[in-house]
């Protein structure tokens, strides 16, 4: 935790306090510490560690404990009220209550020693010769539930809050010293560890096409999978490695990314690691031309899906479910120049699709205008393209603007009136992603 958010979190306390009219002792009363305390925290020269505190002091002053917390500067961008019709206040309470279960864990509360427990994450990181303190079983737990809502965020949080977030959770985990722990934390450690390192390249790749960034994480991850011999990172990494291939290396060299997958998921991976290795390993064959092979993967996958769902263990980013196979059939059937099927399965895959899964509803929203304008139906194609902007504004998916940018090129000769409004909104839309760019955290 910085200075400058203890100092932040430190004078929203002081102005909501001086709002009620209350000194730092009444304060100090109502929330059960000392006046010194409350002043140190107010100076921002001590941190406000416990969300317990933070939820007293909120409720005293008649605060958000979220503003208390400072999570608007902590975690920038997160999804805010004004997001999407199709994003419900669910999702949002939901990523709320992981950023504070993130709050309580990289402030250390995990550690055996009340005194290194205190202190804030910049001093764990570097033992030397020290022997790293071992964290306890509710801290591990903690780490897999923040690993697994991390991963399932992506479906909707923006790519500039989660990508750091993703990093700050590697670098928590290696300043542990994963190899000096016991074997069963060493595991628990080292598999979050490449699950959030996967997540970050995935970030990478797909929303801000930084396919140097991604190269080394993706190594990492493969490790970490290696050492504890987890199938599903293992399996979810060589897909990852299929992706990157297909910009570095073309799709000869990406589909055997993919089959490795294939072939590692197999020995025991979740239903949905394997349905979305074989989704991968299709749109690599379609790709190329395969249909034959490219719907036979398809196949497999389905019947995956059709397994009970012990798939909790999945270490994939977003989510994988039979939707979400049907819009990889969909862009498919697009790559192989199928127009209209693919527009066909492309709104199933849309009509079974959660509203939350934002990520995933602008690349099928995208696939499908691609087909429509390719079928000549140019009004439904604008329309489509204008929804998936919407989506990308949010998350900042910027490999589907790219999509949505050749799509309004494709149409645009028409001059029709959905293709000029569809050529403004995305001017509109690249302005914003530039500006989140720039307003980035350097990583």
């Amino acid at each position: 935790m910085s200075a400058n958010i203890n100092m932040i979190i430190g004078a929203r306390i002081a102005g909501g306090r001086r709002k009620r009219g209350w000194y730092q002792r009444e304060l100090a009363d109502v929330i059960g510490r000392s006046e010194s305390w409350v002043s140190q925290v107010e100076r921002g020269t001590i941190a406000l560690d416990s969300v317990a505190t933070a939820e007293a002091i909120a409720a005293a002053l008649r605060l958000d404990v979220a503003h208390v917390l400072a999570f608007d500067v902590r975690y920038a961008t997160t999804p805010n009220r004004t997001t999407p019709q199709s994003s419900p206040a669910r999702a949002e309470a939901d990523w709320m209550s992981t950023l504070r279960r993130t709050f309580v864990v990289e402030t250390g509360g995990f550690l055996a020693e009340t005194a290194i427990a205190a202190s804030p994450l910049a001093a764990l990181v570097g033992y030397g010769s020290r022997t790293p303190p071992t964290p306890d079983t509710s801290f591990l737990d903690d780490l897999k539930i923040v690993g697994s809502v991390y991963r399932r965020a992506y479906r909707i949080v923006p790519s500039e809050t989660l990508l750091p977030l993703a990093l700050d959770q590697v670098k928590l985990v290696l300043s542990l010293q994963p190899s000096d722990q016991p074997e069963h934390v060493r595991n628990a450690l080292l598999r979050h560890a490449g699950e959030m390192a996967a997540l970050a390249a995935g970030v990478h790749m797909m929303d801000h096409a930084d396919f140097e960034k991604a190269d080394p994480l993706l190594s990492l991850a493969m490790s970490a999978a290696k050492q504890v011999g987890d199938v599903d990172l293992t399996a979810v990494v060589y897909g990852g490695r299929a992706f990157l291939s297909t910009y570095n290396s073309g799709a000869e060299e990406a589909l055997e990314w993919a089959l490795a997958g294939q072939d590692v998921a197999v020995k025991g991976a979740s239903p949905r690691t394997r349905a979305w290795v074989c989704a991968v390993a299709s749109e690599m064959h379609a790709t190329l031309g395969h249909a034959d092979e490219a719907f036979q993967a398809l196949d497999v996958g389905r019947t995956a899906l059709q397994r009970p769902p012990e798939d909790e263990l999945w270490a994939g980013l977003g989510w994988m479910d039979e939707a979400k196979l049907d819009a990889y059939e969909g862009g498919d059937l697009l790559r192989l120049r199928r127009y209209q099927p693919a527009i066909d399965r492309l709104t199933v895959a849309l009509d079974g699709m959660e509203p939350t899964v934002i990520r995933h509803r602008a690349t099928a929203l995208a696939d499908r205008a691609h087909a429509l304008a390719l079928s000549g139906e140019t009004d439904q194609a604008c329309a489509d393209a204008d929804q998936s902007l919407q989506y990308v504004a949010h998350v900042h998916h910027r490999k589907t603007f790219r999509r949505i940018e050749n799509i309004a090129r494709l149409v645009g000769p028409l001059r029709s009136a959905a293709s000029s409004a569809l050529r403004e909104h995305v001017l509109e839309v690249r302005s914003n992603l530039r500006t989140q760019t720039k307003g980035a955290p350097p990583q």
